[in-house]
């Protein structure tokens, strides 16, 4: 199951990747040297785009037998954030001169440690919430 009951756990764990995601954000605007998107915008969009791709993602590997307690799980989930940075960039800095498949790729690494605290926070709040 992608997501467990309480309403603490996705608050939770839409904290932590909204924090990350803004951190993000503002890297992002530096490095572009652009003070638009504001981060918390950026966070948010990432963040909601987030839940959507990792609700769709989770459910489909589930019809095929594959759980998140497995590795081809995780595997399979980075080109899926791959894409989800893509998308983001494309959207939030399309005049960009950056070679977004880089950033997309370090987006894509930056999502995976963000998966740390909020997969720790499943573990102390009873049926907490976790996906991309």
């Amino acid at each position: 199951m992608a997501a467990g009951p309480l309403p603490l756990g996705i608050a939770a764990f839409a904290v932590v990747k909204l924090a990350g995601y803004t951190l993000a954000g503002r890297t992002l605007n530096r490095a572009n040297h652009v003070t638009r998107p504001r981060p918390l915008a950026f966070g948010a969009g990432r963040t909601l785009l987030g839940i959507i791709a990792g609700v769709s993602y989770a459910t489909i590997l589930a019809r095929f037998g594959v759980h998140r307690s497995e590795v081809w799980y995780y595997v399979n989930l980075f080109p899926v954030r791959q894409l989800e940075w893509l998308l983001m960039l494309v959207l939030f800095y399309p005049r960009s001169d950056r070679r977004r498949y880089i950033d997309s790729t370090l987006g894509t690494f930056w999502s995976y440690v963000l998966d740390v605290p909020a997969v720790a926070l499943a573990w102390v709040i009873p049926g907490g919430f976790w996906i991309c």
